[in-house]
């Protein structure tokens, strides 16, 4: 009978994480994720853009040896000739797009530059609930009334170094498009943390994208801002 019950537990258990997995894989199968007929852009019609894009990345973060080969690496890539991740990649392709600034998170403490080294970091930060320190800050925040943030997810949620930002600046009645860049986790809860953490922003939840499909997705990054920039 022991037994038994202990064979029934496995299987619940194994049926759990099944599920689990096939959920998080499907999340992250789509490239674009977006909630535009839930939550609006709350600027007046015709208001004169002030944009900033700020994006964290493993690239832009670690001391990484000259000439490093990014196809080695689940989280390093160039564009354009310019080392950075895939957050970075994504985040460029938005700037370039809709102008404004753009602006890299970056932290006083450097990553490993390796991905493998980078996961028990992340880890250990995100169990500590760590608020990592920045190197750099947005000197005229309030200059700006629309914020595009993009992230890699780490062990399913923001880096915390995002949270660090988030815990900086006061984006009170700006609008905050949030791009994500994963291989499987997608948003998760994050856009509830942020909003939590921002709740006089009109945060609003933009593009997933699978970090394998990265230097592929210009097409799905502007189809997406044309229908964000329409409601312009």
């Amino acid at each position: 009978m022991r037994k038994r019950y202990f064979v029934y537990v496995f299987c619940l258990i194994a049926i759990f994480l099944l599920w689990k997995f096939f959920a998080l894989a499907t999340e992250g199968r789509n490239v674009t994720v977006t909630e535009s007929a839930q939550v609006r852009d709350t600027l007046a019609p015709g208001v004169e853009r002030k944009i900033l894009t700020v994006y964290f990345s493993q690239g832009d973060n670690a001391e990484l040896p000259e000439g490093v080969d990014a196809s080695s690496s689940a989280s390093i890539a160039y564009w354009k000739g310019e080392l950075t991740g895939n957050a970075g990649v994504i985040a460029r392709m938005i700037h370039e797009r809709v102008g404004g600034e753009i602006f890299p998170i970056l932290t006083k403490k450097k990553y490993p530059s390796s991905f493998s080294g980078v996961i028990p970091v992340g880890l250990a930060e995100k169990v500590a609930n760590a608020r990592p320190e920045l190197s750099v800050h947005v000197a005229n925040m309030q200059d700006y009334n629309t914020i595009f943030l993009v992230y890699p997810a780490w062990w399913y949620k923001m880096p915390m170094s995002l949270y660090s930002f988030l815990d900086e600046y006061d984006l009170s009645g700006k609008v905050v498009y949030v791009c994500v860049s994963s291989e499987s986790s997608g948003f998760t809860n994050e856009i509830a943390a942020i909003r939590k953490l921002e709740p006089n922003a009109t945060v609003v939840r933009g593009i997933a994208v699978r970090t394998a499909q990265t230097m592929e997705a210009g097409g799905a990054v502007n189809q997406w801002l044309d229908e964000v920039m329409a409601r312009w």
